[in-house]
């Protein structure tokens, strides 16, 4: 059966349709799901651009044509977007757009160059395509969505390459052209099966970003940023802990922050222990480990660190929180915490439960050693806010 190259070129049109609307529905779906919104208009950019095609050669052929053109060169750029966007970058649209006005100028320069209009075509939607494939092949973007993507990409750009050669082919050789038509319409049919796989590895990395964030969502304190339970369990899990032949551990209790609740509302408590966990963050590593285990109770774990590593940042954490009141309604709220610490060595079989109880031991030897001052809850106005705080 012979490959109609029309009947290709429409199909390739309704796919852009179809996935305009699928990554539309999943744009309006989840509407802080930035590449979502970037691919649907880059599919519908697409779908519009191959409209205009079919009447490039009306009497405003030219121009038909540049528009067509620059739009789907745009519209591979957009893709590329929503893929860095997708990883966490924010990467500009100047060049996007610069790159496919200047592409859509060419064209109206060079339109009865058939051979030519056809060369830049080919560069100006592989220049986008060659660097999402750079971008995947980065070992952090490898995935099974990322493996996907980047075999639709180097289909397409074996179809690009294969345009290329026919048309230097023609420019170059004597005599009449050769019947390329069977061969452009299994290009056609190339560029139908690249941009689906193109597209089912971003839907696919869309699934694992999203599942990502959801597991996210599940194990962090919403409140503090620090993981809650679940989050501690899950990293249990991972083996982890078996990364460093010990951590250190310490447990953490604000000091009457039943006071604040009662004398100043649970608002203020919330804020209180917002206020807490920014303290105690500052104060560790990336790979240190906060969790707030409830109400007013936190525990950190701190790889490789001995029992003096670990008294040494707990002391750094008590003194920058007593050194840093947090203001509340036109008063210095003092706060004060009680830390307990211990060393956990998971691979002698200890589980970082019973860690915690002697932890928790310890931490409660040290709170009835507090001095008065430290055991009564002490607000200050706003009006001494410049006197030192003892």
């Amino acid at each position: 059966m012979k490959l109609d190259f029309f009947t290709l070129y429409v199909v390739i049109v309704a796919l852009s349709v179809s996935l305009a609307v699928i990554w539309g529905a999943l744009a309006w779906q989840y509407r802080g799901f930035e590449p979502a919104r970037t691919w649907f208009f880059a599919a519908l950019t697409s779908a519009i651009g191959g409209l205009l095609l079919p009447f490039q050669h009306g009497i405003h052929g030219p121009f038909v044509a540049a528009a067509g053109n620059g739009l789907i060169i745009f519209a591979f750029w957009l893709f590329a977007r929503g893929l860095h966007q997708l990883h966490g970058e924010k990467p500009r649209i100047t060049v996007p757009a610069v790159v496919s006005a200047t592409c859509a100028g060419l064209t109206v320069a060079m339109f009865s160059h058939g051979e030519a209009i056809a060369l830049l075509y080919a560069f100006g939607q592989s220049t986008p395509m060659v660097l999402m494939l750079l971008f995947l092949a980065v070992p952090q973007h490898r995935s099974a969505g990322g493996a996907i993507s980047f075999g639709g990409l180097s289909i397409g750009l074996l179809g690009h390459g294969t345009v290329v050669a026919m048309n230097i082919a023609n420019l170059t050789s004597p005599g009449a052209d050769p019947d390329w038509s069977g061969l452009a319409a299994l290009t056609m049919l190339g560029v139908i099966f690249s941009g689906l796989l193109l597209n089912f590895g971003f839907a696919v990395l869309t699934i694992d970003r999203l599942r990502e964030e959801l597991a996210k969502l599940a194990n962090t304190d919403a409140l503090t940023g620090a993981l809650n339970r679940h989050g501690l369990d899950a990293w249990l899990a991972t083996g982890a802990p078996r990364s460093a032949p010990f951590h250190g551990v310490l447990l953490i209790d604000l000091n009457n922050f039943k006071q604040i609740n009662d004398r100043h509302g649970h608002k203020a408590g919330d804020e209180c222990l917002a206020h807490f966990a920014r303290i105690a963050k500052s104060q560790l590593c990336e790979t240190d480990l906060l969790v707030r285990l409830g109400g007013d109770e936190f525990c950190v774990l701190l790889p490789a660190a001995g029992g003096k590593e670990s008294k040494e940042i707990a002391g750094k954490i008590r003194m920058t929180l007593a050194d840093s009141p947090l203001l509340w309604n036109r008063q210095r709220l003092r706060l004060s915490c009680s830390i307990g610490t211990a060393v956990w060595q998971s691979n002698i079989g200890t589980s970082l439960d019973d860690v915690l109880i002697m932890a928790d031991a310890d931490m409660y030897a040290r709170k009835s050693l507090l001095p008065v001052r430290e055991s009564v809850f002490l607000p200050q106005t706003e009006r001494e806010v410049a006197q030192p705080i003892l």
